[in-house]
């Protein structure tokens, strides 16, 4: 089995006051609250446009101060030859983690690893610049603020950090992991834990504003709906007791919950909200379109599981799935736009980025896709047996930045 759990952290500072002086370098660009997805929508959209060939290596580094392309990867090899159908859950096997989504904000790169490390770097030339440790590991996806970094961890444990130095400025002990990452909102830091419960905290000192409970392990990062105001979250259900899965809606001002769909099978999809509707993936072979409401739209089947997040634009729907295939799926009608065969598995969650989408696949390649027609714009192979399954990050001025389990962290370019 495997379980894939994005991540992605940002951090910002800004640049030295400019004067007159035409010679004085332009400052960074600003940071922004940042999280899994890029907003809290997770449309998967990018500011960047990807380059119009296959880039090469800028700079590349190793975090655990191992060869590049070497190390541990946490790689399971799963699934085997050419068979998609009847997979085995995730509570029925060994895991498989990812690395978090590297983002850029200002000049910095921020990146959280699950040995329990965070890591800035030099954005240009990484260089490092911070490194935080806990002795608890990190799967879900930080969200970073122009002053804090915000993550949770499998001891229980919401951190605080500063951007600017890497210090833990606060900390909050939920009841259990945080196995997905969290939302950040007008109304709070949102996270899910293993036990069930689901959080809003205030980011200046983590404490709590609403806390509600339910019976199944969260599995999938809170979307907000903006004026809507709703969370909707994902569970796993429990086999031992024969608990169905469910994607539930809740208020992000006070936890009450607004819906709740009956699911056949885990969910650990992000959903992506866009224009009035949800779109998320599931361990049924099936792609949903929910309504506000939380009404079935349409369907769309896989061959196999659906555990990355899809990306949203006006037109489709752009999400991998365990069969080896990218989509691309009318998102008023559900029907197929095209498809991509990949040879390899999608776990990592597509990045739309100007008038392509970028996907990342276990075997290490990176594959550029014209989102109007689904041609191949290109591909890239590193040519080392490391798999790359977080999903890259496009920063705005097309530089390419992927994260491997294996503490590989590389900057690509045109």
């Amino acid at each position: 089995m495997r379980w894939a759990f994005l991540g992605l952290l940002i951090v910002g500072c800004s640049g030295p006051p400019v004067d007159d002086d035409d010679s004085s370098p332009d400052p960074p660009p600003a940071c922004e609250e940042q999280m899994f997805r890029g907003s809290p929508q997770r449309a998967g959209a990018s500011p960047g446009e990807l380059p119009a060939g296959a880039p090469s290596i800028a700079w590349s580094t190793n975090v655990f101060d191992e060869p590049v392309g070497g190390g541990e990867t946490w790689w399971r090899g799963f699934p085997q030859a050419d068979s998609f159908v009847d997979e085995i859950g995730p509570d029925e096997g060994g895991q498989i983690f990812l690395a978090s989504s590297p983002l850029v904000c200002g000049d910095r790169l921020i990146t959280a690893w699950r040995s329990g490390l965070v890591t800035a770097h030099d954005r240009f030339d990484g260089t490092l610049l911070w490194t935080f440790e806990a002795d608890a590991d990190f799967d879900g996806t930080p969200v970073v603020t122009p002053d804090r970094v915000y993550l949770g961890g499998t001891d229980g444990r919401v951190r605080a950090l500063s951007t600017a130095t890497g210090d833990e400025v606060w900390r909050q002990l939920l009841a259990a992991d945080t196995l997905a990452s969290a939302a950040w909102t007008e109304h709070g830091l949102t996270f899910g834990d293993k036990t069930g419960r689901v959080v809003a905290l205030d980011p200046d000192d983590g404490a709590e504003r609403w806390r509600i409970q339910r019976a199944q392990t969260v599995s999938s990062s809170p979307s907000y709906s903006g004026d809507e105001a709703a969370l909707l979250l994902g569970e796993i259900g429990r086999v031992e007791t024969s608990l169905t899965s469910a994607m539930f809606a809740l208020d992000a001002a006070t936890g009450d919950e607004l819906w709740s769909v009956d699911a056949d099978a885990q969910v650990l999809s992000t959903a992506a909200w866009h224009d009035g509707r949800w779109y998320v993936g599931s361990f049924d072979n099936q792609v949903y379109a929910l309504t506000a409401d939380g009404d079935v739209a349409w369907t769309f089947p896989t061959l196999a599981n659906v555990s990355a997040s899809p990306a949203v634009d006006d037109d489709r729907v752009y999400v991998g799935a365990w069969d080896w295939t990218l989509y691309a799926i009318d998102h008023a009608t559900g029907a197929e736009a095209w498809s991509v065969p990949l040879g390899s598995d999608a776990l990592a969650s597509p990045v739309r980025a100007g008038t392509a989408v970028l996907q990342a696949v276990e075997d290490g390649r990176l594959f550029a896709v014209e989102a109007a027609d689904g041609a191949v714009r290109w591909t890239f192979d590193r040519g080392t047996p490391v798999r790359t399954m977080a999903t890259p990050t496009v920063a705005a001025d097309g530089t390419i930045y992927v994260a491997s389990p294996n503490g590989d962290l590389l900057a690509l370019s045109e």
